[in-house]
């Protein structure tokens, strides 16, 4: 495991998918979403402190992109102590894959604040789990807690923290469709959890030592690892991800022969020549997921942070597109749906 990195990056140097194998190379990633996350408790719409608030999670997300230690500079002694023991007890063979993966992509959420801070929520949909950090901006912002936690053991039913599109126990589930699913259910899940006024108490029941979540994480985080050598090593799976990106790069390659005529992959491409098309060219590929004799390649553009496109393409060679933009998800709807 300990030539991960060179293994991915030599697979993909100098292909038409130079980049595609940024799933654990270097894709960078902030959004925000959901309904409500940028709302306190009692009120129906933002004022500015929550925007204050959702701004300070933001400038954290977009650091930790590049710098998944970032936080670490700005935290108080405990909390430092807590994520410093959490990132050991996630590394693999001795490595830290998971938080610089981790950190790559996700989604921001802010909760209800009170007059010292609030509850920031960095969910990353591919792992169905929560980087919780407890936010002082009285002053100079300021992590005075961190806690980890998926969106199930989060929501009370740690039964159901077996994510199975993201640990790869079910592939017969379309993946994307899964992700927007389980999505939506954690943005709902953060809102119910800490947009209250109770939420520095939700916040220091959240463990970050349990075994059970460590042991998740790492089962999904070894199948990040096998998606990503898959994702740069198969030549099956480097071709397709080759030929949809390249049909969503150049719109002359949208009516050709391998791209389907269903009306989500009309809307797909149309979208993204049209209201993208400044960014068209910077799709990359950041997820594999094998479904029978068809393979499903999750896209996403660093300029359009919000947005990601499914292609699924089967054993004909014809590809076929789905877009979701997440700031749909809280709203339990979605492009495509």
């Amino acid at each position: 495991m300990k030539d991960i990195y060179k293994r991915i990056k030599a697979a993909a140097k100098g292909g038409v998918m130079r980049t595609c194998a940024c799933l654990l190379a270097g894709c960078t990633v902030c959004s925000v979403y959901g309904n409500k996350t940028v709302q306190s408790a009692n009120q129906e719409r933002p004022t500015s402190r929550d925007m204050r608030s959702l701004m300070t999670a933001s400038v954290m997300s977009t650091a930790m992109s590049s710098n998944f230690t970032y936080l670490a500079n700005i935290m108080s002694p405990s909390a430092r102590r807590d994520w410093s023991e959490f990132c050991t007890r996630m590394k693999i063979d001795g490595d830290q894959y998971f938080m610089p993966d981790f950190c790559k992509l996700k989604y921001v959420m802010v909760g209800a604040h009170d007059e010292d801070g609030f509850v920031a929520g960095f969910y990353n949909p591919f792992f169905d789990a929560f980087m919780l950090v407890l936010v002082n901006d009285r002053e100079k912002p300021s992590v005075v807690g961190f806690r980890f936690a998926t969106c199930a053991r989060l929501d009370g039913k740690p039964e159901d923290a077996e994510f199975p599109p993201a640990s790869g126990q079910n592939p017969s589930e379309n993946y994307f469709a899964a992700v927007l699913r389980q999505s939506r259910i954690a943005a709902q899940t953060f809102n119910k959890v800490f947009n209250n006024p109770g939420f520095r108490a939700s916040f220091d029941r959240i463990s970050t030592s349990d075994d059970g979540e460590i042991a998740r994480l790492v089962k999904i985080m070894k199948f990040r690892i096998g998606q990503a050598l898959k994702l740069a090593e198969d030549k099956r799976v480097l071709r397709d991800a080759a030929v949809a990106n390249a049909i969503l790069a150049n719109s002359n390659l949208h009516d050709g022969k391998f791209v389907a005529k269903d009306a989500s992959t009309k809307l797909t491409l149309s979208t993204v020549a049209g209201a993208m098309a400044p960014f068209q060219k910077s799709f990359r590929a950041i997820a594999y997921f094998p479904d029978g004799d068809s393979s499903n390649v999750i896209f996403f553009s660093k300029d359009m942070p919000t947005t990601l496109v499914q292609a699924n393409v089967g054993s004909d060679s014809v590809v076929r597109f789905r877009l979701f933009d997440a700031h749909l998800i809280g709203n339990n709807s979605g492009a495509n749906n």
